[in-house]
Order: structure tokens, then C-alpha cells, then sequence
């Protein structure tokens, strides 16, 4: 287990982001680790995009990527910007690069 966060960690979220907004849901859990493939399939992943895109609009950009590492695993915090609202996509990633983690999440408030 490395103490450092997966030096390319920003670059793949990057990409499992672009596939969510181009509803490449297979690009998306071809990456998944054994935990996350037993959890979330294709389907649901697109189910969950769609419901998403139903109260938030249409999806218009992201912001810049923050990385760290928490316990055995790099995690990944991009601002997506929709119509209405913005939303926290949440990629963590195993050293080996899969996909461990995938949420979308509100935006911490600020104070």
C-alpha cells in the first residue's frame, strides 16, 4: 500500500467524468474494481445519471480536481456544473488504477 495519492488520479477522473456526460456507461465500469462491479452495474450507473440530469438540467462543465489519499485508496473531488446546481463527483481509485469508489455528492457549503 503506498502512502502516496495515484499520481495520475486527476487524469482518470477526468475520464470517468467525460464518460458519465457522453453516457459511455460501459467505459465507466470496465474500470470498476470486484467490490464496485458486484455493487453498481451499467444500468443502474445510467439510471442514476438520468435522474441526476432530471433535477439538476443538463450538464455543463466541470471544475479543476482536488486529489488525496484517505486509507488504501486515492480519492478524487471534480465540481460539475449543471443547469440548475452543481454537484461533487467523488472518484476513488485503487493503486492499480480501478475505479473503488463513485458518488456524486452535494458541494460542501461555505462558510
Amino acid at each position: 500500500m503506498s502512502a502516496a495519492p495515484l499520481s495520475d488520479a486527476s487524469a482518470r477522473a477526468g475520464q470517468v467524468i467525460d464518460s458519465l456526460t457522453t453516457n459511455d456507461w460501459d467505459a465507466i465500469t470496465d474500470q470498476f474494481d470486484t467490490a464496485m462491479r458486484n455493487a453498481l452495474t451499467a444500468d443502474t450507473l445510467a439510471a442514476a445519471w438520468t435522474q441526476t440530469a432530471r433535477t439538476l438540467g443538463a450538464f455543463e462543465s466541470r471544475g479543476g480536481t482536488t486529489v488525496r489519499r484517505s486509507g488504501h485508496v486515492t480519492v478524487t473531488d471534480t465540481r460539475l456544473e449543471f443547469e440548475a446546481g452543481e454537484l461533487i463527483a467523488r472518484v476513488s481509485f485503487q493503486d492499480d488504477g480501478s475505479v473503488a469508489g463513485l458518488f456524486l455528492v452535494p458541494p460542501e457549503p461555505e462558510a
